[in-house]
């Protein structure tokens, strides 16, 4: 009987040691990576991007009324892995601007991947407000 409960308290000893090891590991990789010592993915190519988009969305947004509503238009449709990211994140990056997935604004925040040609925007009856680079634009309706 006094074998049990040596086993039972070894055992618990043991889980409980596990469990103080991982939550020692957690706080201090969380910990480095708070104060700097430690960057997660800060080579990665879509990280850089990602910093960049979020700059040139920063400039973007001082160029729009403090409230109010635009439209989206990007020309990512072959690219299935990152369908409607860049419209979720224009919605983060612009608020309190509504980001809408709309033709009805006369004011559209873009992102494109390729070189827009002027036959698309012709087409679309829009104009180049300002171009902030990246594929990021500012657009607005011809005659607006």
């Amino acid at each position: 009987m006094l074998k049990r409960e040596i086993r039972a308290k070894i055992g618990i000893f043991v889980i409980a040691a596990g469990i103080l090891y991982s939550n020692i590991q957690f706080l201090a990789l969380n910990y480095m990576i708070y104060t700097d010592k430690m960057r997660m993915y800060s080579d990665s190519p879509q990280r850089k991007e990602l910093v960049g988009i979020k700059e040139r969305y920063k400039l973007l947004k001082k160029s729009l009324p403090e409230h109010g509503r635009v439209g989206f238009i990007t020309d990512d449709i072959n690219r299935a892995y990152n369908s409607g990211a860049d419209y979720f994140y224009a919605q983060y990056m612009l608020i309190p601007v509504l980001v809408l997935n709309s033709s009805k604004p006369d004011i559209f925040v873009s992102r494109f991947y390729n070189p827009v040609k002027p036959e698309f925007l012709k087409e679309k009856k829009l104009e180049i407000v300002k171009d902030f680079g990246g594929g990021v634009m500012l657009l607005r309706k011809r005659g607006s």
